[in-house]
């Protein structure tokens, strides 16, 4: 059972971490939400699929933020008890910053174990869904998902579909205008009605009592053409296969994998919830913060350790790519240094007598 200290402890830096964690998923899926706005806008993502694409990058950005949003939480959450010299109380009444393990580990080793979950399986699958969402948009006629009163682009911006409203039966389209450009030929078509027909191995708008006008642009050479039907392909006659990304890899693809790529993956994947571990032990050590002194007192600092640490992660994972370092030391030596970085701040309250203090006998 926990004592009060423990779930006080644990209760302040559950808080801080879960603010930090928002704040930052909020900050990276708004830069995301212009992102998939801009390929909607391009015609490169159908717009349905908006709200899919961004629970997808949620999921990623979550495996990149829990270990820092639990670093940043523990330093923010013990700065506190710091600030208000409520560990110079606990302090004062044999309690050290080893006791404070206990806590902190509670809140570390599940997180530890959720970005087991989501880097290992969550993210692998979801990875495989966007990829497949991408391909589809890039190789679909652009007819899924048409919207009344707005442009409709597909193929890079090489089709434009516009149309008033759809009729009572949502199949055919009113007072529509079209316009295509391929090979350097463009077509500027307006029709008083519309309707998506599909073929075997190809899909047509068909147009009804409209007109076509077609040319290269700058020349007098075009063509008016007035119709009372026509029908427009759409899509192409194949589409390739699709081709997953190293990111949308199954792991247990990646254990006996021999391409330098899927190793690096693997250790990558690994190197989460390692990291989440590492952070969680550096940051009540880092935290200490003395008498009289500022609660960010150490903030600057810890983040500079995070960065090298983040930085030789990612270096390492470039070698592993590159077959520099085998996959046997993998990113073990990034993660080897960081632990004795911290054995080396423990050592340092062990001297200060703040980590285990021992009450004197009056």
């Amino acid at each position: 059972m926990f004592k009060v200290i423990d779930r006080y402890v644990l209760k302040e830096c559950a808080w801080a971490t879960l603010g930090v964690v928002a704040v930052l998923l909020v900050i990276l899926l708004g830069n995301m939400l212009v992102r998939v706005l801009g390929d909607i806008a391009k015609g490169e993502l159908p717009a349905d699929t908006l709200w899919v694409v961004l629970l997808i990058n949620c999921v990623h950005y979550l495996v990149v933020v829990l270990p820092i949003g639990l670093y940043l939480g523990i330093l923010l959450g013990m700065g506190r008890l710091y600030r208000d010299s409520e560990m110079a109380a606990l302090f004062a009444c044999g309690v050290g910053t080893a006791k404070l393990y206990r806590p902190i580990t509670a809140l570390t080793i599940p997180i530890a174990l959720l970005t087991v979950m989501l880097s290992m399986f969550i993210a692998p699958l979801l990875a495989e869904k966007q990829d497949e969402i991408r391909h589809q948009a890039k190789y679909a006629s652009g007819l899924s998902g048409l919207v009344a009163g707005r442009f409709n682009i597909s193929n890079k911006g090489k089709q434009s579909l516009f149309f008033e409203r759809w009729a009572e039966d949502g199949e055919q389209m009113h007072q529509v205008f079209y316009y295509a450009h391929e090979e350097q030929v463009a077509t500027v078509q307006t029709a008083d009605a519309a309707h998506i027909q599909p073929e075997e191995r190809a899909t047509y708008v068909v147009f009804e009592n409209g007109k076509a006008i077609s040319g290269v642009p700058g020349r007098r050479d075009y063509r008016i053409i007035d119709y009372a039907s026509h029908g427009v392909r759409v899509k192409k006659d194949e589409t390739p296969l699709l081709k997953l990304s190293i990111s949308s890899t199954p792991t247990s693809e990646l254990l006996n994998a021999a391409k330098p790529e899927l190793i690096a993956e693997w250790h990558w994947r690994l190197a989460v919830p390692v990291a989440c571990l590492l952070l969680g032990l550096l940051a009540l050590p880092l935290s200490y913060s003395p008498p009289r002194k500022g609660r960010y007192n150490r903030i600057g600092i810890a983040i500079l350790i995070y960065i090298i640490y983040l930085n030789s992660l990612g270096l390492g994972r470039a070698w592993l790519e590159k077959e520099v370092i085998s996959g046997l030391l993998g990113l073990w030596w990034a993660h080897i240094t960081m632990l004795l970085v911290i054995v080396m701040l423990v050592q340092k309250l062990e001297h200060k007598g703040i980590f285990a203090p021992r009450l004197k006998a009056s």
